[in-house]
């Protein structure tokens, strides 16, 4: 792991294990630097994140549009990994629902199979119908 002084406490003695909890603070749904780009943690593996680009124009049809107080583009199927210690500063977190939107795209792509719904889901879905259609006088 590089050394850039941040592994030192305030005593001044080396502190690996603090060292090695700050450069792994990425959570899932947060934009951090990477040199001069901005980078999606999809998911932090430890020594390393699965992330997504964000570029700011839309080179092709493929990348989806995200809104996080500025305007994103992203290619779901162009998942990345980059080691921890490459990422430089904490931007902002994503939204949850778009962070959700993100994640849902992601599996669209690449094409894994989305979770099925529980028993418990569907039966509230179509209770949900059922109270919607006997409100509508259906």
């Amino acid at each position: 792991m590089a050394d850039y002084g941040m592994c030192y406490n305030g005593s001044g003695y080396k502190d690996e294990t603090a060292y090695k909890a700050i450069m792994c603070a990425a959570k899932p749904g947060d934009v951090w630097t990477e040199g001069d780009k901005l980078v999606l943690i999809l998911k932090n593996q430890g020594a390393f994140c699965n992330v997504l680009m964000l570029r700011e124009e839309q080179v092709h049809s493929r990348m989806i549009e995200i809104i996080s107080g500025k305007r994103f583009f992203i290619n779901p199927a162009m998942v990345k990994f980059t080691f921890c210690e490459r990422l430089g500063q904490f931007v902002q977190k994503l939204p949850r629902d778009e962070f959700a939107r993100v994640i849902e795209e992601v599996t669209t792509a690449l094409g894994f199979a989305v979770k099925p719904k529980s028993r418990r889901e569907m039966c509230h879905e179509l209770l949900d119908e059922i109270l919607d259609r006997a409100g509508a006088g259906e």
